[in-house]
């Protein structure tokens, strides 16, 4: 589980833009892979008449397998966050995921869940390794990015499905 615990003194003090580099490998959703295995974490606090505003940029790269043509790529990420850190009850609420209930006598805070979160939302669905992927031949499997195939598409004909055709 990605932990990022802020103790109760650097809150209340205050802080801009501080680096945190976070491990990927603790992350316990064990589909991602991290390039280089970390995830950094620019974070600045401000203390407010109802607790302490977080705000985050989140930075990182997923190793992932392109949808088109099957070749493994580094898909950098980058993403922002606001956390709301309160001990005003009347703040807190079921369908605010973004805000934090502290305690005073608490020492450290850990926000990683939050981050956990903000890291899995940015996964994209279709993964496509730059925007020209020309992916692979449906009929030699040739990836079409490093060489051409011959294959005339309307020569091969499935005829399994012709039937269908008729329903239409």
């Amino acid at each position: 589980m990605i932990e990022l615990n802020l103790s109760w003194e650097n809150l209340e003090s205050g802080f801009v833009q501080k680096l945190f580099e976070l491990h990927g490998n603790k992350l316990d959703d064990n589909s991602l892979s991290f390039a280089d295995n970390k995830v950094e974490c620019l974070l600045s606090s401000e203390k407010q008449w109802h607790g302490f505003q977080l705000k985050g940029d989140l930075s990182f790269s997923f190793i992932e397998n392109c949808d088109r043509c099957l070749l493994e790529y580094k898909d950098k990420q980058k993403t922002q966050f606001k956390i709301l850190l309160t001990n005003n009850r009347d703040l807190i609420q079921k369908e605010n995921d973004d805000t934090l209930w502290f305690d005073k006598s608490d020492k450290l805070i850990d926000i990683g869940p939050i981050i956990r979160d903000q890291i899995l939302t940015t996964e994209s669905i279709k993964k496509i390794c730059n925007e020209d992927c020309k992916g692979i031949c449906q009929f030699c499997g040739k990836n079409q990015n490093k060489q051409s195939c011959n294959c005339d598409s309307k020569q091969t004909i499935d005829n399994r499905w012709e039937n269908l055709k008729e329903l239409v």
